[in-house]
């Protein structure tokens, strides 16, 4: 199960603070011995109409460019903690993933530090006449004047990215952009395998042999690619029992695996494997963790503190999109197929399952807000005429409902009732489809 642990390592890294930089670091190492050893082949001077000064004066210059580099990396890193806890207090704290893994302040703080090692290590060769054979290395020293030229640069872009990132509007989009990722992933156009275009197949009779979990976490990521592989080699079937965002302790059953007396302990292991746990829930396979994103930001803006429902009718709209984007596709299968037999059930998650996710929370705490009630009506009548199932219409139709209901007749005013009805009888024409009914 080696895929499941690189998949999660590799988003552990990207959402790191140190990977990136440490690796621009080893690089600024590498570079100044490649600048060190051309400055020592070719000659100290090979560069002097650039550079003219002399030891101390190489060793001042970069003795500035180091503590002004080093300077910069600890104000930007304030800055950097500083913008994370404003999120965290304005939109929640489920968003500071998403700046853990932006790649611009990483490469940012990655910039100056590589520039201050470099600086540092060439300043360690300087030599003067007292010292033995006088060594200034120019190109080094004119590798070190560009590294900070470059570095100013990239100053002036954090201060443009820091102002950009904590806007809403980034936000809602960023965590929008992930959010359609993972639902091209799990709702793809692409065929599968199959096996068959009959009816759904038989099931085994009777219990599997449980594979019940070790630890305890958030279920990350589950490499299914691997499972199939594994129930192929061994003509088995499992049927996953949790998936991505599930919540286990010791004991809670993972899998269920049949024929159970063919289940040993190698097969129990590599199947725990396959199952990744984590402290938090992640956006990897987790479509449900991004939609809380959007939604979680939508009931801060709802919030009597903030009380700010132009963000979450932003959010409405974003989801309304993405909901778009899943009731066009065909329903995924649960079933996956190696050669033509079946080897594994996996939960997919269904169109009303997503549509409650997306707009339940939502609607309760948009009750006295009519403006946002009537953008989710909006909204669900756009997703709606979308559709091609007669279910997916009928979910949309009974959420439409819910909102109309949560007014009461006291609470809205003759003409505000009007425009709310209006906006739900749309929603219904828009539910009925061509047949006119759902």
């Amino acid at each position: 199960m080696i895929h499941a642990k690189l998949i999660d390592r590799l988003d552990s890294l990207r959402a790191s603070y140190w990977f990136v930089p440490t690796l621009m670091a080893i690089g600024s190492v590498l570079l100044s011995a490649a600048t060190l050893a051309l400055d020592g082949a070719l000659g100290s001077n090979v560069l002097g109409s650039i550079y003219t000064g002399g030891p101390e004066g190489a060793r001042g210059v970069l003795a500035v460019i180091a503590t002004s580099m080093i300077t910069v990396a600890g104000v930007t890193f304030s800055i950097a903690l500083a913008s994370m806890a404003l999120a965290s207090a304005q939109f929640g704290p489920r968003l500071l993933r998403n700046f853990m893994r932006d790649q611009g302040n990483q490469i940012v703080l990655g910039t100056f530090l590589a520039t201050f090692l470099f600086s540092l290590l060439v300043l360690l060769s300087v030599r003067s006449g007292d010292e033995g054979e006088a060594f200034v290395p120019t190109i080094s020293i004119g590798t070190a004047v560009l590294l900070t030229l470059a570095s100013t640069s990239v100053l002036i872009y954090f201060i443009h990215h820091a102002a950009t990132l904590i806007q809403v509007a980034h936000i809602v989009a960023s965590v929008t952009s992930d959010l359609e990722r993972d639902i091209d992933h799990s709702f793809t156009d692409k065929p599968t395998e199959t096996g068959t275009d009959g009816p759904p197949p038989r099931l085994p009779s009777g219990a599997g042999a449980v594979i019940a979990a070790r630890g305890t976490g958030y279920v990350e990521v589950v490499d299914t690619a691997a499972l199939v592989g594994l129930m192929d080699r061994h003509d088995m079937l499992i049927r996953l029992v949790r998936h991505p965002g599930s919540f286990v302790v010791p004991g809670d059953v993972l899998a269920e695996v049949w024929p159970p007396e063919g289940v040993d302990v190698h097969l129990r292991h590599s199947v725990r494997e396959a199952f990744i746990l984590g402290s938090q829930r992640t956006e990897q396979q987790d479509v449900g963790f991004a939609i809380q994103q959007l939604v979680q930001i939508a009931l801060r803006a709802l919030s009597p503190a903030i009380n700010d429902p132009f963000t979450a009718a932003m959010c409405v709209d974003r989801l309304g999109a993405v909901m778009t984007r899943v009731v066009g596709r065909p329903v995924p299968s649960p079933y996956r197929f190696r050669h033509g037999r079946l080897r594994a059930i996996v939960t997919v998650l269904s169109f009303d399952h997503l549509l409650g996710s997306a707009f339940s929370e939502i609607r309760r705490n948009a009750r006295m807000q009519l403006g946002l009630s009537i953008r989710l009506l909006t909204t669900l009548a756009a997703i709606a005429a979308k559709a091609s199932r007669s279910e997916d219409r009928a979910a949309i139709a009974a959420e439409a409902g819910l909102i109309v209901d949560g007014f009461t007749v006291e609470s809205l005013l003759p003409a505000e009732r009007t425009q709310l009805e209006a906006a739900h009888r749309e929603c219904l024409r828009s539910c009925a489809g061509e047949g006119g009914a759902f």
